[in-house]
């Protein structure tokens, strides 16, 4: 049993603060500020969370009808029971929110889903069937005189998830563990009419290997969307046998729909295909200190390329690291990145990034720095250029970092801000 609480509270009186004070595109991109507060309780069954949260918008070219929601509040209560009454694994999962926004319809949701499971394991073999009721209910203020001021949808969802894990030696003097996991998941959800329902936080997730198995293709509870497929993956490993080290490792999948989804967000149009993008991912231990990432989407629609992306790696410690990557998005994004972190003696060490768009034609993001580390303190000097207005025109900045080891740094954080822009940085 425990308790635990936080708090985040971020404002600024200016709408351009970040775009002015800041040469980091993760800061000078942010559209909304949260402010929130929660408080959660745990225990071997229970997870209770209640939170407060609010937003700052400063983006002033976001409609008042797109800026999110203020929640006040939202309470949510999970239970989850393993190996209960006649083997059954038994969840339940309640959500309760008062959304509100100015000029807009407000109202509290009520969000219910008792989940029943009987997991089956057999030498490797796995079967999962599992049973879920749906019950999502409304109390509005502000509509119309004509629409229904609380509406409500109840619908079950069944499931039946198998596949396998089949494992066998390799190589000289059995080196090598190879691995076989198929997996098939077939879901059903029946059509319920939803149009009269409003859409506080729902989004349609992107597609990817984890959506591959989501039951719901929508993200939040406004939506439940209609659904008879077939998802399909097969994954293989390589590992080394004494380490238990991943050497390689590739996926792919697909779902098979034998039913249109009819259930759509607003302004949204329902998809005809019969079958999903195909997704495929590879991960290699080329050769020693040298790793290879693969990513790849395929649009069984149009039949093109959706996405894709190569990386490359050179890391022979946890402070070296040199990365190259090129990432792709039809229509909308390609670019080439460089990036490395590598010590020059003993307490210095050098950073650097080059972010291409080939798509606009134009540098995204670069920076050279220094670091030098003590047993007690550091410092660190990063010159940077970067697009970091929303009218895409780019910034200079000289940054200087103190750091006393134990207490905390002069300044603003940079080490997280440069984990995200250099794989395998491993910075103070």
């Amino acid at each position: 049993m425990a308790w635990r609480s936080s708090l985040e509270m971020v404002g600024v009186s200016d709408d351009n603060y970040f775009e002015d004070m800041s040469s980091a595109s993760s800061e000078t991109s942010q559209t909304h500020l949260e402010r929130r507060w929660a408080l959660e309780y745990f225990d071997r069954v229970w997870s209770i969370q209640a939170t407060f949260n609010d937003y700052q918008t400063i983006d002033p070219e976001i409609l008042n009808d797109d800026e999110p929601y203020t929640q006040v509040p939202n309470i949510a209560a999970d239970a989850v029971i393993r190996n209960g009454w006649l083997g059954l694994d038994y969840e339940l999962s309640t959500e309760a929110t008062y959304f509100t926004r100015d000029d807009n319809v407000d109202g509290l949701r009520v969000h219910a889903e008792p989940r029943l499971s009987l997991p089956m394991h057999y030498r490797g073999l796995y079967i999962k069937p599992e049973v879920a009721l749906d019950y999502t209910t409304y109390r509005l203020k502000d509509e119309a005189p004509s629409e229904n001021s609380s509406p409500s949808r109840a619908a079950p969802i069944v499931s039946i998830d198998t596949g396998a894990v089949l494992d066998r030696m390799a190589g000289k003097n059995d080196r090598w563990i190879m691995t076989l996991e198929p997996r098939a998941q077939y879901t059903y959800i029946p059509f319920r009419d939803q149009t009269d329902i409003p859409v506080f936080d729902t989004i349609l997730a992107d597609f990817n290997l984890i959506q591959l198995y989501r039951q719901n293709r929508f993200i939040g509870y406004d939506r439940l969307g209609d659904t008879s497929q077939l998802s399909l993956g097969i994954t293989s490993r390589l590992l080394e046998s004494e380490t238990g080290q991943e050497k390689l490792t590739a996926t792919i999948g697909q779902s098979q729909f034998f039913d249109n989804g009819k259930v759509t967000l607003p302004d949204e149009i329902a998809s005809s295909n019969d079958s999903s993008d195909y997704i495929a991912e590879l991960g290699m231990k080329i050769w020693q200190n040298w790793n290879i990432d693969l990513r790849y989407q395929f649009d069984t629609g149009v039949n093109a390329t959706a996405k894709s992306s190569v990386r490359f790696q050179y890391s022979p410690d946890e402070s070296k690291a040199i990365n190259v990557a090129y990432r792709y998005a039809r229509e909308s994004l390609e670019q080439v990145d460089f990036s490395a972190s590598w010590p020059i003696g003993k307490q210095w060490n050098a950073i650097g990034r080059y972010n291409y768009s080939l798509f606009e034609k134009k540098a995204l993001d670069r920076f050279v720095g220094l670091e030098y580390e003590s047993c007690c303190w550091g410092i660190r000097l990063l010159a940077r250029s970067s697009v970091s207005r929303k009218t895409g025109r780019s910034d200079s900045a000289i940054s200087f970092q103190f750091l006393l080891k134990g207490f905390t740094s002069l300044g603003s954080s940079g080490a997280s801000q440069l984990e995200r822009d250099i794989l395998g940085y491993n910075g103070y």
